[in-house]
């Protein structure tokens, strides 16, 4: 499996992690709800930013991005949190966003984007 490039920075601190429901619900006619574990992982998704982004790390982003077919294939991905690595795809658009031009560092961005684990 493909690894995420590791010649780009981690991301920024504003980055969120949230666990997926797993849950399978029911309403009953007496207005009770039933439910139960649709399956046994508790999957994670997460919000990738980085708030500032050089250009060179945006191209490199952005051919890892079509390399894996926006979302279609699956990566391997540190969690920033944990250290651990997680089996993930892109779930969201790239969204990326120029906010700058330095004469030292070129154009710099403001990316995100969000990851599900599979």
């Amino acid at each position: 499996m493909t690894a995420f490039p590791n010649t780009i920075p981690a991301p920024s601190m504003e980055s969120d992690a949230e666990l997926i429901d797993n849950s399978i619900k029911s309403d009953e006619v007496n207005g009770m709800q039933q439910s139960r574990p649709q399956y046994t992982r508790q999957l994670r998704k997460w919000t990738v930013v980085w708030n500032v982004m050089k250009a060179t790390d945006v191209n490199t982003l952005l051919s890892f991005y079509a390399q894996q077919g926006g979302g279609s294939l699956p990566f391997t991905w540190t969690d920033p949190d944990s250290a651990t690595t997680k089996n993930v795809r892109f779930n969201t658009n790239l969204s990326l966003r120029q906010i700058s031009y330095s004469r030292t560092l070129g154009k710099l961005y403001r990316v995100s984007f969000g990851l599900r684990e599979v």
